[in-house]
């Protein structure tokens, strides 16, 4: 009895001495995966299905060209943020990346209102390969927006996994690949789901996107949908030329 308490009691210490040096997965650090340099810029060869500059009904657009960048910064509620203006539509959103991962401060997707979110709204998280999180915001309408009321906004993102990716930029090894199911509930009953996968390359940011939005009309029943695939052609990081712009290529 006395050898069999001895055996167990040395089994038990090398198994806490194994699992005490066993590595943990770490949690990519997103403030080396989306930069937000001021004058930095991505181009984008997109396609889908939504609204496009100077139309005023959803229709299926393919091989257009969206740009963004980040042109500015703006203080909200003593956190510097960037600017980055997105697409032909030129949404606005004010980010930032900390400890946590890539934060949505406030967002402007018209001329005369915006939407502050409260606490910040988590676009991608800092997680380790399989690790996923759920995160809550409220968004607060201002302007233009006011009469919309609090709108609770709930985010699960999943870092799956570390993968090759390639677009007409190029090739870019070891870019990391979120997945994330959001919802945003109006006071009205009316909502939206949202449906994105995203690569993040090291030191340039989104090389490749799929974005699916789905809104549901409470008094109709109905639901509309959004779709838009992006792959990226050029980007200008850090005063880094990264591809060759489609202009150039033509």
């Amino acid at each position: 009895m006395i050898r069999t308490m001895e055996t167990l009691c040395f089994a038990a210490l090398i198994f806490a001495i194994t699992f005490a040096f066993t590595p943990l997965a770490l949690a990519y650090d997103l403030s080396k995966y989306y930069p937000l340099n001021e004058g930095d810029s991505w181009e984008y060869l997109t396609s889908g299905i939504g609204y496009v500059e100077g139309g005023a009904d959803k229709a299926e657009f393919s091989d257009m060209i969206e740009v963004d960048k980040i042109e500015s910064k703006e203080s909200i509620s003593g956190k510097r943020t960037m600017v980055k203006v997105s697409g032909a539509l030129e949404e606005k959103e004010c980010l930032a990346v900390d400890s946590e991962g890539l934060k949505l401060y406030k967002l402007i997707d018209g001329p005369g209102g915006y939407d502050i979110f409260t606490p910040p709204f988590m676009q991608l998280a800092n997680l380790a390969v399989g690790e996923s999180k759920t995160f809550l915001s409220n968004a607060i309408g201002y302007g233009d927006r006011s009469s919309e009321g609090a709108r609770l906004n709930t985010n699960t993102i999943t870092l799956e996994s570390v993968e090759r990716v390639e677009v007409p930029a190029g090739l870019f090894d070891d870019c990391l690949k979120f997945t994330s199911t959001g919802e945003r509930a109006y006071a009205d009953g009316n909502y939206e789901n949202i449906e994105s996968t995203v690569w993040l390359a090291l030191g340039v940011g989104v090389v490749k996107a799929d974005y699916i939005y789905i809104e549901h009309d409470f008094s109709s029943g109905e639901d509309s949908t959004t779709t838009n695939k992006r792959n990226l052609v050029s980007a200008k990081v850090n005063g880094q030329q990264i591809g060759t712009p489609k202009e150039s290529q033509e």
